[in-house]
């Protein structure tokens, strides 16, 4: 299942997602608040996730780093700030260029 509402200008935080989701896009609306440490820990098939072009803040989630089948992950152009979960930057998905993480 997808799930696809990108360019909608849509002004809520991240929803809560089923787990038979496997590709979302959430890119270029005005998403805010954090995306929970829990939030992919209930989606461990997810293929793609897309949320660049937001004004998402707070940490990335740890659980990040435990989805085995991410292909692709767009995060950048967000309010992100702190530390990379551990091994995500080597990821060749990994896209987070103008956020605040180090």
């Amino acid at each position: 299942a997808s799930f696809y509402l990108a360019g909608n200008s849509f002004t809520s935080s991240i929803p809560a997602l089923p787990p038979t989701i496997r590709d979302v896009s959430l890119a270029y609306n005005q998403i805010t608040g954090s995306i929970p440490d829990s939030f992919f820990s209930d989606m461990p098939k997810i293929n793609s996730f897309d949320v660049r072009h937001n004004k998402i803040g707070g940490k990335m989630p740890t659980s990040l780093s435990k989805l085995d089948n991410l292909a692709d992950l767009k995060l950048d152009l967000n309010d992100f700030s702190g530390t990379m979960p551990p091994s995500i930057s080597n990821w060749p998905v990994f896209t987070a260029n103008n956020s605040n993480t180090t």
